[in-house]
């Protein structure tokens, strides 16, 4: 998976991903939108994200939780 607004570090934040130039993770900006906050309440609370950072957020974690192909599909 690539996406140019998101990065993987080892050394930081034991690995996961977060958007460039930040130090939000993924995880965090998932776990807020789950908790029903809105893009603006986000971008609000974080003024360095873009709302581009949160579609990458969402469309990085989309990518990952996509199941494994099967035998039978590869």
């Amino acid at each position: 998976m690539s996406h140019p607004r998101i990065a993987t570090d080892p050394d930081l934040w034991q690995g996961k991903p977060y958007i460039k130039g930040t130090d939000i993770t993924v995880e965090m900006l998932i776990h807020k939108l789950g908790a029903v906050r809105s893009f603006d309440d986000v971008l609000i609370e974080h003024p360095e994200l873009k709302p581009e950072d949160l579609l990458a957020a969402l469309d990085y974690a989309s990518e990952f939780m996509q199941p494994e192909p099967s035998d039978n599909e590869k």
